[in-house]
């Protein structure tokens, strides 16, 4: 057997396991929770999510039991994650929402996607890079076609068609770059502590200015040592980035 054989046999072995391993922590989880030893199961939904990164059912039981222990920042940020993954999810808004009564606070969650993008995001790049080499093939036919054709009006016909297939690779393959962009990154964050301060420098003077539990924030720039956010009524301000979970 050859050295390539071998490390895709030890590779494979290795995800099946590791999946595996996922599963049953995920299982614990779960029976954590109904048993209401939630201390428990949001360590577990946590390890399950240090091994799956994207696993929207994880993140979703975790917001339940961060709402159920009371660490509604938490929860907030957790089903902000499970829109990331899912956009078009129908729960995590509503569930969202009743984080913020909890808090008392009177913000109304909004998307900070529109429409295009959760379409977009929610197709995910693996389908998109699909397409883009299904149009690519069609493509190829249609170039084949077309210097094959000795009709005009068929040839043409094939040109449109293979303008049209170009448009549609070029919308593919920038969707497929978008939605992969868009899951590897941490444009925005939720505040998941109390209250954090905010700062008016680099040198640690403290504004007066007191972010509370469950505030979005958009991520800006770096600064020598904080972090420029934007709140949601375009107030930009410096914090700690450790004071936020970003999504």
């Amino acid at each position: 057997m050859s050295r390539l054989k071998r490390l895709i046999i030890v590779l494979v072995s290795s995800l099946c396991a590791l999946h595996s391993y996922s599963s049953d922590l995920f299982d614990q989880g779960l029976k954590a929770a109904n048993d209401k030893k939630i201390t428990q199961a949001i360590n577990l939904f946590n390890q399950v999510i240090q091994q799956e990164q994207n696993n929207v059912a994880a993140y979703y039981n975790l917001g339940n039991c961060y709402y159920q222990n009371k660490s509604y920042g938490e929860a907030i940020w957790a089903y902000e994650r499970v829109l990331k993954l899912s956009p078009r999810d129908s729960e995590a808004p509503a569930n969202i929402e009743l984080c913020y009564k909890k808090l008392n606070d009177t913000s109304i969650w909004a998307p900070h996607t529109n429409g295009l993008q959760r379409l977009i995001y929610s197709v995910g790049p693996t389908t998109w890079a699909i397409l883009s080499i299904l149009i690519s093939i069609l493509m190829g036919i249609s170039i084949f076609l077309l210097f094959k054709m000795k009709n005009n009006s068929w040839k043409r016909f094939h040109f449109m068609l293979l303008f049209g297939e170009t448009v549609f690779l070029l919308a593919f393959l920038v969707a497929t770059n978008t939605s992969s962009t868009y899951l590897t990154s941490e444009r925005f964050a939720i505040v998941t502590q109390k209250t954090i301060p905010t700062y008016m420098n680099d040198l640690g003077e403290k504004a007066q200015l007191e972010l509370k539990e469950g505030t979005k924030v958009e991520l800006l720039t770096f600064t020598k040592s904080k972090r420029e956010v934007m709140l949601q009524d375009g107030q930009k301000v410096l914090i700690e980035e450790k004071d936020v979970r970003g999504i």
